[in-house]
């Protein structure tokens, strides 16, 4: 919606760099942003790969309508 899709979801530079000391030197916060992704795109009915929220769970919420136009017009997956 608005524009703004999976690609939009990362981390600002600085999440990038990895630790330079301390137990977990090396890593960076954004080690595990993939996963904690998908689990949250699963749980608000999201498709991983647009980012959209899937025909099921705008069915889910009332907007069977909208889902079957959008679904026509190619909008969803």
């Amino acid at each position: 919606m608005f524009g703004i899709t999976r690609k939009d979801d990362y981390l600002p530079k600085i999440a990038t760099k990895p630790y330079t000391s301390g137990p977990i030197r090396g890593q960076t916060p954004g080690n595990r942003l993939e996963e904690a992704l998908r689990k949250y795109y699963q749980t608000r009915g999201w498709n991983w790969k647009t980012g959209k929220p899937t025909r099921k769970k705008l069915h889910g919420v009332g907007l069977g309508d909208v889902a079957n136009i959008l679904w026509h017009q190619d909008f969803l997956f």
